[in-house]
């Protein structure tokens, strides 16, 4: 596949594991603060100087005032101990997330059968025994959640045994 997409003339692929992607809103909940509510609006204009990075300059287009927001957190009082700080954060790496219970079983059952046999252990994987029983759980509490709301909309809708009568009156007589 990788041959394939760099053929193309506007097209570069470039082979990437999981291992580079890392949490950085844990960084930036640590040494930056959050955007001051209403600040942000969809055409505001943005930018940052190097030479003073914490420090985003915004306006709403080019004509009009420019605002600048600090973002430096107010936890360390001497930039010194800020930068330290920063220097000996780890990062911790992000987990893929993967494919959803539902969408592996729908790729096994439903789609393994278009697929080459020499590809198909690699695309369209048995899920796990656990994956499966899982999403026969929800299939079938979705399926009861379904009739019973019908039931409960017939019942509302005139239909059922008493048809709109009052049961005080029939079971009077």
């Amino acid at each position: 596949m990788v041959q394939t997409l760099n053929e193309q003339p506007h097209i570069t692929f470039n082979a990437v594991t999981s291992d580079i992607f890392f949490d950085y809103g844990q960084l930036l909940d640590v040494f930056y603060k959050n955007f001051p509510s209403g600040s942000i609006q969809g055409n505001h204009v943005f930018w940052v100087e190097a030479a003073n990075p914490t420090t985003v300059y915004t306006r709403e287009s080019w004509l009009d005032i420019t605002v600048s927001i600090d973002f430096k957190s107010s936890k360390f009082s001497r930039d010194a101990d800020r930068l330290e700080q920063l220097n000996n954060f780890t990062l911790q790496g992000l987990q893929p997330p993967g494919l959803r219970d539902i969408k592996q079983v729908e790729l096994y059952s439903k789609w393994r059968k278009f697929v080459p046999a020499e590809f198909a252990d690699d695309i369209c994987p048995k899920p796990s025994d656990e994956v499966l029983a899982r999403v026969a759980q929800t299939k079938g509490d979705k399926s009861r959640e379904r009739a019973a709301a019908k039931r409960r909309k017939n019942c509302s809708a005139g239909r059922g045994r008493w048809r709109g009568r009052d049961r005080g009156s029939i079971l009077e007589k």
